[in-house]
C-alpha cells in the first residue's frame, strides 16, 4: 500500500460525491434504458409503469454493485 493511501471511514460518501462515480451512474442509466428501449416502446400504459419500476431496480442494483456499502475504501492522498 502506498504511504499516502489510507482506509477511510467516509469512503463511500467521498466516492458518491466524485465526478467519476456520477459519470459511471449516468452510464448505467443509459445502458439500462438502451437495454429496455424496444420493450418500453411496445408496452402499453401499465406495462410501461411496470417496466420503469423494473428498470429502476436494475439501475439501483448495478449502482450498488459499483459502490457496495460494506466495502473498504482507500483515500487517494
Amino acid at each position: 500500500m502506498n504511504r499516502s493511501e489510507r482506509f477511510v471511514a467516509d469512503g463511500l460518501k467521498r466516492l458518491r460525491k466524485s465526478s467519476e462515480f456520477r459519470a459511471a451512474c449516468d452510464e448505467i442509466v443509459q445502458t439500462v434504458r438502451q437495454e429496455n428501449a424496444d420493450e418500453l416502446e411496445r408496452a402499453g400504459l401499465m406495462g410501461r409503469l411496470m417496466l420503469r419500476a423494473r428498470m429502476q431496480r436494475q439501475i439501483q442494483a448495478r449502482i450498488k454493485r459499483l459502490a457496495p456499502k460494506d466495502a473498504h475504501y482507500l483515500s487517494d492522498g
